[in-house]
């Protein structure tokens, strides 16, 4: 994965039970532990892609964790 310009790394979080989510080839998991988290780097596509169905699939709201501010 290549680092866009203007994007920077981060990973998902489930608001309603604080846990990170996971991606494995059988789909998405929650995990308490946040070196276990999927990291992504294209912001455009976790905004328009990615985040509505995560929001959709775990029925609640998903937040976005930039690694540079955590």
């Amino acid at each position: 994965m290549t680092n866009r310009k203007g994007s920077r790394p981060h990973i998902f979080k489930h608001a309603a039970s604080g846990r990170w989510l996971e991606h494995w080839i059988d789909g998405w998991h929650l995990t308490d532990n946040i070196i276990s988290a999927t990291r992504h780097l294209d912001e455009q596509a976790t905004t328009t892609k990615i985040l509505p169905m995560l929001n959709k699939l775990f029925r609640a709201p998903i937040e976005v964790v930039f690694l540079d501010t955590y």
